[in-house]
């Protein structure tokens, strides 16, 4: 049992690069369990953002400062016994369609250029109230217009497998041209940036596999939701 941990030892608390390439429900999981902190997490997943995004420019906005005062909120709450959500400290990036009080929201024009709305979209508000840590803003085309974030006005989104290429998908094992996508979530994805994305349908494209990241895409109804989210 000498490579394995014992009954009633706690598990080792994992490093920086094995953070950031955790799944959600891992991390989730090991905060829950007290193997390691919200603020531990996302510090792991801030300096892996300082480390590539010059190279990647996946995000548009990076908050730092916010994104750790929710983080030690999250463990001051565990330690108080508070029962929290199943996502409570998760690092989570959003798209720059979403407003965000504390966040610029430019949908990558500079036709926006620095505006702070004055309300959260209702998707943003929901994952603040469950605790999910937001890292900032992610790059995508002007206004969604687009497919490659090489409309975006503040430029594209690189590969982080081909920094050559704006995106790539893997299909079956073997590298082709990409269909419908936003990389600027893509990017962030496999370069280990962020646990979670929030993205849109627009066009199908929660549902075909993007970036070489290969997610599971669930579309809601707006119609039956009251609202995509995006909205106030």
């Amino acid at each position: 049992m000498d490579d394995e941990t014992r009954p009633g030892e706690a598990m080792p608390s994992p490093d920086a690069s094995e953070l950031t390439r955790m799944t959600a429900a891992e991390l989730a999981a090991a905060m829950a369990a007290g193997h390691v902190s919200a603020l531990e997490v996302t510090d792991a997943h801030l300096a892996r953002i300082d480390a590539a995004e010059k190279e990647l420019h996946a995000f548009l906005h990076v908050a730092a400062d916010s994104a750790r005062a929710a983080a030690r909120a999250v463990d001051e709450r565990r330690a108080a016994g508070e029962i929290l959500g199943p996502l409570a400290g998760v690092p989570l990036a959003l798209k720059d369609v979403f407003t965000t009080t504390d966040m610029p929201t430019t949908c990558a024009s500079r036709i926006l250029g620095e505006w702070r709305p004055p309300y959260d979209a209702t998707v943003t508000r929901r994952l603040r109230q469950g605790g999910v840590v937001l890292l900032g803003k992610t790059n995508m085309d002007e206004f969604a217009m687009g497919s490659s974030t090489e409309n975006s006005a503040y430029g594209a989104s690189r590969n982080p497998w081909d920094l050559a290429r704006v995106r790539l998908r893997v299909v079956a094992g073997h590298a082709r041209a990409a269909g419908p996508d936003r990389p600027g979530r893509g990017a962030p994805a496999r370069g280990d940036l962020r646990a979670r994305p929030v993205r849109l349908d627009v066009g199908g494209r929660a549902r075909p596999a993007r970036g070489g990241g290969r997610p599971a895409g669930r579309r809601e109804r707006p119609a039956h939701r009251g609202g995509t989210g995006a909205e106030r």
